[in-house]
């Protein structure tokens, strides 16, 4: 009787799962000082993650101001950062990269729209707008006490009346050379704020929930709190890269200027890294925010002041 109970404890369910259509997978962020660049894949299934391929014969017309301006080029672009082999002496690059490219740069206050169109998939289209540089108006930079290494810097810029979205930014720019070749290491340094504007990518253990580490390398923040005003906001880092006679380097402040659309991408993709934590199923999910209609991805804008620091004694 044992047996033939539990024999009968399992049920097998046929599921009709219906197929997927992929879409079109949009990425570009335009920039002040950058000719006009995008990269197209396609959307996979949730069993299929190893499918995800460039889209390297689409068509992709441009607008400016709902002018046509012209279409977009697959092209060579340069090559991947690779690393340095100690063996042969020799900088190996990893792989070449390929992207649509239209050889304008784009103009401030202007808006940009991308059309895209493949015979393989459903035509897809974005619209994104390049705001107006940042006007810093000073900064400043010292040690935190006796601390060697420990610094607190705090900058002012002028936020114009309206609706402006930010990302603030640490580079560690390093050029390793050697008697072979030369090459340049750009590094998002972690950094802390107790700022209220500023929302973080996670939240420092040690200290109070007030205290923010920024350990992604990206900050980002509105002017909900100080529209149309002066802004001061002061952050503590620390130099913690290791010098030698052969390295030097230089750490930037960045901050830019980004259009409303980037800034809803950037905040739920650092969601969702955070949920997720790596993992597959390791937290609750989040949907990344896309402006590409009839497909996935983001066209965004961003607008960069950087303010090379020197660093006290």
């Amino acid at each position: 009787l044992l047996c033939l109970s539990f024999s009968a404890c399992e049920i097998v369910v046929d599921l009709d799962i219906p197929e997927y259509k992929p879409v079109i997978v949009l990425n570009s962020v335009i920039r002040v000082d950058s000719i006009i660049e995008a990269n197209l894949s396609n959307s996979v299934g949730s069993f299929e993650l190893n499918q995800i391929k460039d889209i390297t014969d689409a068509n992709i017309s441009v607008f400016e101001n709902d002018q046509f301006i012209g279409e977009m080029e697959y092209t060579f672009i340069g090559l991947e950062e690779g690393g340095f082999d100690y063996q042969t002496g020799e900088y190996i690059a990893i792989d070449s990269l390929y992207a649509y490219v239209l050889n304008q740069l784009p103009e401030v206050d202007s808006e940009y729209k991308f059309e895209v169109s493949h015979d393989a998939y459903e035509n897809v289209q974005a619209v994104t707008k390049l705001t107006k540089p940042i006007s810093f108006i000073s900064h400043d930079i010292s040690n935190i006490g006796d601390q060697s290494g420990l610094y607190k810097l705090s900058f002012t810029f002028n936020d114009e009346p309206g609706e402006h979205y930010y990302r603030l930014r640490l580079i560690n720019k390093t050029n390793q050379s050697s008697q072979f070749t030369e090459f340049q290491y750009n590094y998002p340094m972690e950094f802390e704020t107790s700022d209220p504007s500023i929302i973080s990518s996670s939240v420092s253990e040690g200290g109070g929930q007030e205290e923010v580490v920024v350990s992604s390398g990206d900050a980002l923040f509105d002017d909900v709190l100080f529209d149309g005003e002066e802004k001061t906001i002061s952050i503590d880092f620390s130099n913690w890269y290791y010098l030698d006679d052969e390295t030097s380097n230089s750490i930037y402040l960045e901050l830019s200027s980004i259009s409303k659309d980037y800034f809803d991408y950037m905040y739920s993709y650092q969601r969702q890294l955070n949920y997720y934590g790596g993992e597959l199923f390791a937290g609750e999910p989040v949907q990344v925010f896309t402006n590409v209609q009839n497909g996935l991805g983001i066209l965004g804008a961003s607008n960069k002041t950087s303010v090379k620091l020197i660093l006290p004694e």
